[in-house]
């Protein structure tokens, strides 16, 4: 008789998988994390860059930033708790507190990190008066607030609804980071490493639970029309992230191969940033939603403890 394994319950196999996943992305999101504090915040020509850039968000006019302003002010400690709060619920309401426990712990597990990174983490003064704010700013807390309730999200939302939740999380996200350069509250390097630190976070959270056995994971087969949906809206979030992404780029070029520097290198610094800052908030949060891929929650077990019958996790 033949058996349709991709239907079968495998959750060591799932467990395995999904932590050598996650021990990947958490070496390259420290990679990312520590070149660019060191490329962007520790040399010259990163710093005339971003500081170049926090000038050029002065000629975007004063509604923008106060647009931007606005929409920041939206993210505070009582708005963290209540996303918290959601979090777990989802986990409770699946019937999984040890789920809801690692939501949790990657929301809190997000500022944990950044912001003592943000008092230690010094930003030398390698330039000469710029008008720019000097003191550290390296991560982004309010960017580390926003990747961090994604990941949490993609962990605790059942699997058929993950799709969903995380291109409205991605973009969302997306738009926080964009919004920290536009405000000036933050340059390029504070969200693109506070991105990476919510996902290593979340990832170090994730491959705790998992090798301990709080949370066991099975691999699940792909439902054709779902699973087309979903991989589209991935597939374009993911190349539109890499055009903007080299757009990006060359537009900081274009600015920096005026000589010498002028307000137009400021506009164009400035426009790169917003770019940079949107596409690596995309590319960051969907490395970790693909290492979910096919992958959901064990069924429960159940075991005889001194003649009764208990359900584990």
């Amino acid at each position: 008789m033949h058996h349709d394994h991709r239907n079968a319950d495998y959750p060591v196999n799932g467990s395995v998988r999904a932590v050598v996943r996650w021990v990947l992305l958490l070496i390259v999101a420290a990679a990312v994390c520590a070149a660019t504090y060191y490329l962007m915040v520790r040399t010259e020509r990163g710093q005339i860059i971003e500081d170049y850039a926090l000038s050029g968000a002065d000629q975007i006019g004063n509604n923008a930033q106060l647009r931007a302003s606005d929409f920041l002010s939206q993210i505070t400690t009582g708005s963290l708790i209540i996303t918290t709060i959601v979090v777990a619920a989802i986990g409770l309401v699946r019937g999984r507190p040890l789920l809801a426990l690692a939501g949790v712990v990657i929301v809190i597990g997000g500022q944990i990190v950044a912001q003592p990174l943000k008092e230690e983490l010094t930003r030398p003064f390698l330039l000469t008066a710029t008008g720019a704010p000097g003191h550290n700013s390296f991560p982004s807390g309010h960017s580390a607030i926003a990747a961090s309730i994604v990941c949490a999200l993609l962990v605790v939302v059942p699997f058929r609804l993950r799709g969903i939740v995380g291109v409205l999380g991605v973009v969302a996200a997306t738009a926080i980071s964009t919004y920290t350069v536009v405000a000036k509250w933050h340059r390029l390097s504070d969200t693109v490493g506070a991105n990476a630190v919510a996902v290593g976070v979340a990832c170090l959270v994730m491959i705790m639970f998992t090798a301990c056995g709080a949370i066991r994971l099975r691999v699940v087969a792909d439902e054709i029309g779902s699973t087309a949906l979903r991989n589209a809206a991935v597939v374009a979030l993911a190349a539109g992230a890499m055009t903007v992404s080299a757009a990006g780029v060359m537009v900081i070029a274009d600015g920096w191969n005026r000589t010498p520097l002028d307000w137009a290198s400021s506009d164009r610094f400035l426009l790169g940033s917003q770019l940079l800052a949107a596409a690596t908030t995309v590319l960051m949060l969907l490395a970790f939603w693909a290492t979910l891929y096919r992958l959901d929650l064990a069924p429960r077990q159940r075991a005889s403890v001194g003649g009764r019958t208990v359900v584990r996790v």
